[in-house]
């Protein structure tokens, strides 16, 4: 992705005629809704002010939080509210990737991010830890708790709820090859500081979307709703499969769905809610979660494959909605 984009840069400042038609903020807007196949030849043709292109070779050497910064300055003299396709690609440069994810939602212009590379966990754009290809170092975690990252998300809570505000959402931009075991400890410190709303960000068809997702609450697990089948996936690095807990659609034991995709698991989960809730038929409240199960060392990868195809179908129809997130200790 670098190297694409310095070839850009390269092209572009090779190009000095016609320079300034163009006002910065129009030059800005143009950059931030450019089509995902936008190429050199594209820049070459569409950018036109000094300024803009200064600021777009300059975006080629930065990292992603220096570039998320000076987008931000940009956005703001240039009067925009978000700049989807700098800002959100400096953030989100290494997340999960998938073809579709149905149900996925739009990110909201200025979301708050734990983003968690192979050397560092990064919040509000600074380092938090640093971590050993993709895990923390012993001095830095205390069983399931990462103790500096519960202690900053705290005070970053203190200060967005000093005016009566609720928590927003706490977005997580994990690196694919990353373990599911650092994710639990992201969201358990995250849940000790005070955060319950959070969600895992992957690019869908070259965009950056969002899944909601939760953990369980255990006490109630086995006593919600009469009609709740209990649906699980437990994701491991060869399978996924699909059981429940309630035994009504099979059990760990003997799943109704075994497969090394996570599409023929969207296909068990749809027959499932066709099974118990056909079309028109009202579906009850309470009955559209689903928990993902996997062990420490599954990549999130195969986390952001699940999440992409349990929460509803192409065409709009709720499956399970309502994702939450459980751990497997090995």
């Amino acid at each position: 992705m670098r190297q694409a984009w310095l070839l850009c840069a390269f092209l572009i400042s090779c190009m000095h005629e016609k320079l300034d038609e163009q006002s910065f903020s129009d030059a800005l807007q143009l950059m931030c809704n450019a089509p995902s196949t936008a190429d050199a030849a594209y820049w070459k043709t569409h950018l036109q002010n000094t300024e803009a292109i200064t600021l777009f070779e300059a975006l080629a050497n930065q990292t992603p939080a220096g570039r998320q910064a000076k987008i931000t300055d940009a956005i703001a003299k240039a009067h925009l509210e978000s700049c989807p396709r700098f800002a959100d690609a400096a953030t989100f440069e290494h997340v999960p990737v998938v073809a579709a994810a149905p149900g996925a939602l739009e990110l909201e212009p200025k979301p708050l991010v734990v983003t968690a590379t192979k050397a560092a966990v990064v919040i509000d754009g600074k380092n938090i830890i640093a971590l050993a290809n993709g895990a923390p170092y012993p001095k830095d975690r205390e069983g399931m708790n990462l103790p500096k990252v519960q202690s900053y998300l705290a005070n970053l809570g203190t200060q967005a709820t000093k005016n009566g505000a609720a928590l927003p959402r706490l977005d997580l931009a994990i690196d694919p090859e990353l373990s599911y075991g650092i994710v639990m400890k992201l969201i358990s410190s995250a849940k000790k500081s005070g955060w319950h709303q959070f969600g895992v960000v992957m690019m869908v068809a070259g965009k950056p979307m969002l899944v909601p997702i939760d953990l369980p609450d255990w006490k109630q697990l086995g006593v919600a709703h009469a009609e709740d089948l209990h649906m699980i996936v437990t994701v491991t690095p060869d399978e996924f499969v699909l059981w429940s807990s309630s035994g009504v659609e099979g059990t760990q034991q003997k799943p109704i769905a075994a497969a090394t995709k996570a599409a023929t698991i969207a296909t068990a989960v749809g027959e499932v809610v066709r099974r118990h809730w056909p079309t028109e038929t009202p579906r009850p409240g309470g009955t559209g979660s689903i928990i993902v199960f996997a062990p420490n060392a599954v990549p999130m990868q195969r986390i952001a494959d699940v999440l992409a195809a349990v929460r509803k179908t192409s065409d709009g129809h709720d499956l399970f909605p309502d994702v939450e997130f459980g751990m497997l200790f090995e």
